[in-house]
């Protein structure tokens, strides 16, 4: 089971946690029934921490961004890192790991924006 600490900005907490145990599950099914290699179940922590920490960076850029406007909040450095739209954060995201057939490890990219997809 997985666990996130997530800020509430952007309400992606849920999102995450659902997506994880999606993730899990049905590899576990498919390694339980015998379809699968039980070497699966190692690509589910390479492929949800790094969706789960670019999910948390977003929250909390969003957190940072809403102390920036308001008067008594702390001023906090964005680290020229931008806020991604919610559609991309919740559905865009893509996996990286060795069960993938076609991924390119030399980039690193997290999501793209789903509305393109069609």
């Amino acid at each position: 089971m997985s666990a996130h600490v997530m800020p509430p900005t952007g309400a992606f907490g849920a999102n995450t946690g659902i997506q994880d145990a999606h993730n899990l599950a049905w590899k576990l099914a498919l390694v339980l029934k015998g379809v699968a290699h039980p070497n699966l179940l190692t690509t589910y922590d390479t492929e949800r921490r790094s969706i789960a920490e670019f999910t948390t960076k977003q929250t909390v850029l969003r957190s940072a961004d809403i102390a920036k406007i308001s008067s008594t909040g702390p001023r906090l450095d964005l680290n020229a890192q931008s806020i991604v739209d919610d559609l991309s954060v919740m559905l865009g995201y893509l996996y990286q790991s060795e069960a993938i057939l076609s991924i390119d490890y030399n980039t690193r990219q997290y999501y793209e924006d789903p509305r393109t997809w069609w």
